[in-house]
């Protein structure tokens, strides 16, 4: 039973819009948009993602366990719940009308997984208020560690796939998991930022700062690194197969657990740029393996 009172946990934004009259049929379609991953509702998630990064703040050891925000909209007072096996929210109009719907999202762990991703995107949008994007999600299952007995029901990942971000700011973001294949990154600082388990293959990466990224478990597969600047950048099961590595500066990196890896591109990482230690690594490893070939054959 819902409490026509908004909880002393709640979080109460106020936004910068004005409030413009729209019904509460619009406000409806916006909110399922974002919870069910259309490729639209970007002003929306913008919202939902600031209320919800507030609502953290607030409460640093409850995030996880109470699921409740609130804010206002376009001159309507929102209030999203999760709990249990389903999410609901209710709208409240200018009138103190109240209608509630329930959410899609079948459980509330989906629910704070899909606010996380909301305040993704409006942190992005946060530091690029101009960037032509939409708020877009994958929901899918698959294994979700190195380890193949932690296999995870819902993979919920932003989805900016194929986005031109030349030069956008990145910068210092949690952009754990998010989908940027095919995207054009060339020049963009994503410096300080969370990328792991980001897909990246055939990302245009070319003159890109990610200096002190997290980038363990990503994957890197066909993308274009020429120029860019991995310094002091976390690569633990991060995947380099075919990536373009022309002068890409890793000096300060760890790079050893990939000089020992099978089947490496021995002349791709040739041409990057890494410290005198790390070569020696490659060049050892090189030579072993082709003493290895020429015992084989």
């Amino acid at each position: 039973m819902l409490s026509s009172t908004i909880r002393s946990s709640s979080v109460l934004l106020k936004t910068s819009y004005d409030a413009d009259f729209i019904s509460s049929e619009d406000v409806h379609k916006a909110i399922v948009k974002v919870f069910e991953g259309f490729p639209t509702g970007r002003e929306m998630a913008v919202e939902i993602g600031k209320a919800w990064k507030k609502f953290k703040a607030d409460n640093p050891d409850g995030s996880n366990l109470v699921s409740s925000l609130a804010f206002s909209y376009k001159g309507y007072d929102i209030l999203v719940e999760g709990g249990g096996v389903k999410a609901w929210y209710k709208i409240t109009d200018r009138y103190q009308q109240i209608t509630t719907h329930e959410l899609s999202t079948k459980q509330s762990t989906y629910f704070i997984e899909r606010c996380d991703l909301a305040q993704q995107f409006n942190d992005i949008k946060t530091l690029n208020p101009d960037l032509d994007i939409d708020f877009k999600y994958e929901h899918g299952s698959g294994y979700d560690s190195d380890s193949e007995s932690e296999y995870k029901e819902t993979l919920n990942r932003l989805n900016l796939d194929g986005r031109d971000l030349n030069n956008a700011n990145l910068s210092n973001l949690d952009l754990k998991k998010i989908m940027l294949g095919y995207t054009n990154l060339s020049g963009a600082d994503l410096s300080g930022s969370d990328l792991e388990g980001a897909d990246l293959c055939y990302a245009e990466l070319m003159n890109a700062n990610l200096k002190g990224c997290n980038l363990e478990k990503a994957d890197l597969s066909d993308a274009s690194l020429d120029g860019a600047n991995l310094r002091d950048v976390k690569l633990k099961g991060a995947k380099f197969d075919k990536t373009s590595l022309k002068q890409t500066d890793f000096r300060d990196t760890d790079l050893t657990h990939i000089a020992n890896e099978e089947d490496i591109d021995f002349e791709a990482w040739e041409q990057a740029i890494m410290d005198p230690e790390m070569r020696k690594h490659f060049d050892n490893a090189k030579a072993r393996t082709q003493v290895a070939e020429k015992a084989e054959a």
